[in-house]
C-alpha cells in the first residue's frame, strides 16, 4: 500500500466531511453546510448608554469553563474611554452577570466589571482570551491578545484566573489592523494569532480612485502569526483572502439583500466600488483538523467624508481624523467556513455556503447586518455552542445610536458542520485505504425515514465485514456488524464503503476499547 494513497484513522478521533481528504468516491451524495440554530442575545448593552458609552457589546473569544468554581467566564467589549474589557460570568452559558472587579476606573467609580491587562499604552476590548493548561506556572494558564488602534499592534497578558491580568510588554507586540483573532492548538501546543492586514485587490474596473484610502481598506486580508511559548511569535505572513469567485459573490449578496425588503440594507450603495474582502478569522482545532470561521465583508460603498452623521458621534479623535479624510466604509457581513490541515493552505468548505448569515428585519434579532465571527465552539454534551457578535448596523454609524450590538449564541449539532446526504435513491461513499483501527465502531448521522450501511473492503475489494442498518437521528450510532467481524485484524489495511439513502452522515469513528 502506497503511503500517499492512505490516510490515519486514529481512535477516538472522528472522521468529518468537509474536505475530501478520506475520500476516494462519492456517488449520489450532496455536501451541506449547516448553519447553526441563532438562539438571540446572550449579553446585551447596558440600558440608556450609546455613542462612545456603550452601543454594542462585542466579544472576540469563547467562554472558558473554571472546574475549580464551577463557572463560564467571557470576556467582551468596554467603553473605548477606557483601556479594559468587560468581564462575565455565567452559570449555564446563557444567562450572564457581571462580577465587580474593583480594577478600572469608569464613571468616578471601580465597582464594575471591567478588567485591566495592565499592558503600557491604550489597549481596547474586547481581548482574545486562550486557556493552557499546559504552562508550568500556574500564573499564566490564562493567555490574552489585545489590539491597540494607537499603536496598530497586538499585546500581550497572562493571569492565574482570567480576572488578574499581568501585561507582557518585554514580549514584541505583532503588527495588525483593527482586529484580531488568538487560539490554542492544545494538540500541538501551539498559539495561533490571526491578524489582519491588506492583501491582494480586486476592485471593478471603473472603480474610482479613494483619497485617504491608505490603510488598504480595499484589501483586507487575514495573516498568521505562531507561537510555541506565547513570547517569540512568527512575523505575519498571509494566510487567507478574498479572490474573485468571492467578488461575485459579494455583489450577489448585494444584490440580493437589496431586493429583499425584509432584509437591512446597507446605508449607502454604490456598484462601482463594491468588494469584497476577508475582515477577520478566527481558527481552532477540531478533531484532527483546522476549521476556519472567516468574516466576510461585502462592501457595498463608501461613506462619503462629508456625511453629516460623522458630527452626531462622539468619535475618537484618531477615528474621527481617518473618515475626515477618506470618510468609512458600509456593506454586509456573512460567516463563511474553511478547512485546513497545515494552517496555511485552506479550502473553501461546500462550495462557499455561509455558515452564519444576517438575520432578518423585525426578528428581534442583532445580528441584521453585521456579524463578528465566533472563536471557537463550546463543547457542550451532543452539541456545540458558538458565540459570536451581532450588530444592527455598520460599525461607525452604530456609535449615534442605542442598544446596537450583542453577544449572541448559535447552536449546531456535534460534528454538525457538513453532511453527506441522499433522498430516496442510495448514495455512496467509498473512504481512501487506512489501518483498520480496532474497536467499536460509530456515525453520527440522521437517517429518519431511511438508512445508513457500511461495509468493509478489504484490499482486493472484496467484503469483509457488512453492517446491520443503521436508522434514525442520533450523534452517536454504534454500528453493528452482521457478521462476527473475525476478519477484522487491528492494522489490516481496508476500505469502507458507506450507503445511504434518505440519511445524513455527519461524522464516523472507532472508540478503542
Amino acid at each position: 500500500m502506497n503511503k500517499q494513497d492512505t490516510f490515519q484513522v486514529s481512535g477516538g478521533q472522528r472522521q468529518l466531511f468537509l474536505d475530501d481528504h478520506g475520500i476516494e468516491s462519492l456517488d449520489g451524495l450532496s455536501r451541506t453546510v449547516h448553519q447553526p440554530d441563532k438562539k438571540g442575545a446572550v449579553i446585551r448593552p447596558e440600558a440608556g448608554l450609546s455613542g462612545r458609552e456603550q452601543h454594542s457589546i462585542q466579544t472576540h473569544s469563547a467562554p472558558i469553563w473554571d472546574s475549580e468554581r464551577k463557572v463560564w467566564q467571557l470576556w467582551c467589549s468596554s467603553p473605548t474611554t477606557i483601556s479594559a474589557s468587560g468581564y462575565f460570568e455565567s452559570d449555564d452559558g446563557l444567562h450572564w452577570y457581571k462580577p465587580v472587579m474593583n480594577q478600572v476606573e469608569y464613571r468616578g467609580s471601580r465597582a464594575n466589571h471591567f478588567v485591566d491587562y495592565a499592558l503600557r499604552g491604550h489597549r481596547e476590548g474586547p481581548a482574545t482570551v486562550v486557556y493552557d493548561p499546559f504552562d508550568p506556572d500556574p500564573g499564566r494558564r490564562y493567555k490574552s491578545a489585545t489590539f491597540s488602534s494607537r499603536d496598530h499592534d497586538v499585546g500581550f497578558a497572562v493571569s492565574p484566573d482570567g480576572m488578574q491580568w499581568a501585561g507582557l510588554d518585554n514580549v514584541p507586540a505583532v503588527p495588525s489592523q483593527d482586529t484580531h483573532s488568538l487560539s490554542f492548538d492544545q494538540q500541538e501546543q501551539l498559539f495561533i494569532l490571526k491578524t489582519k492586514h491588506a492583501g491582494p485587490i480586486f476592485l471593478p474596473p471603473d472603480a474610482p480612485h479613494i483619497p485617504g484610502d491608505e490603510a488598504g481598506h480595499n484589501s483586507r486580508a487575514a495573516s498568521l502569526s505562531t507561537s510555541t511559548d506565547f513570547a517569540n511569535w512568527t512575523a505575519p505572513e498571509m494566510s487567507f483572502f478574498a479572490d474573485e469567485r468571492d467578488q461575485e459573490i459579494g455583489r450577489l449578496v448585494i444584490e440580493e439583500t437589496l431586493a429583499d425588503s425584509t432584509r437591512r440594507k446597507p446605508e449607502f450603495n454604490v456598484p462601482e466600488t463594491y468588494n469584497a474582502q476577508v475582515y477577520n478569522l478566527s481558527v481552532f482545532r477540531y478533531e484532527g483538523r483546522y476549521v476556519g470561521l472567516a468574516m466576510m465583508f461585502y462592501r457595498s460603498a463608501r461613506v462619503p467624508k462629508e456625511w453629516p452623521g460623522f458630527d452626531e458621534m462622539d468619535l475618537p479623535e484618531s477615528i474621527l481624523a481617518t473618515v475626515r479624510r477618506g470618510g468609512d466604509w458600509t456593506g454586509i457581513w456573512h460567516i463563511q467556513m474553511l478547512s485546513s490541515r497545515d494552517l496555511r493552505s485552506w479550502e473553501r468548505v461546500g462550495d462557499r455556503q455561509p455558515f452564519i448569515t444576517p438575520s432578518r428585519l423585525h426578528s428581534g434579532a442583532y445580528d441584521t447586518l453585521c456579524i463578528g465571527q465566533p472563536a471557537e465552539p463550546v463543547p457542550r454534551g451532543e452539541e456545540l455552542w458558538f458565540y459570536y457578535t451581532g450588530i444592527r448596523s455598520y460599525a461607525i454609524a452604530s456609535l449615534k445610536y442605542r442598544d446596537q450590538g450583542a453577544v449572541c449564541l448559535a447552536v449546531l449539532r456535534r460534528d454538525g458542520f457538513v453532511s453527506l446526504d441522499a433522498g430516496e435513491e442510495e448514495g455512496e461513499l467509498v473512504t481512501r485505504p487506512f489501518r483498520w483501527t480496532g474497536g467499536s465502531f460509530h456515525a453520527n448521522l440522521n437517517a429518519v425515514g431511511g438508512d445508513l450501511k457500511a461495509q468493509v473492503l478489504a484490499a482486493d475489494g472484496s467484503i469483509l465485514a457488512t453492517s446491520l442498518p443503521v436508522t434514525g437521528d442520533q450523534t452517536d450510532a454504534r454500528v453493528e456488524w452482521s457478521q462476527d467481524g473475525a476478519a477484522l485484524k487491528k492494522g489490516l489495511e481496508v476500505r469502507l464503503r458507506f450507503s445511504l439513502r434518505n440519511a445524513s452522515f455527519y461524522s464516523y469513528w472507532f472508540e478503542e476499547r
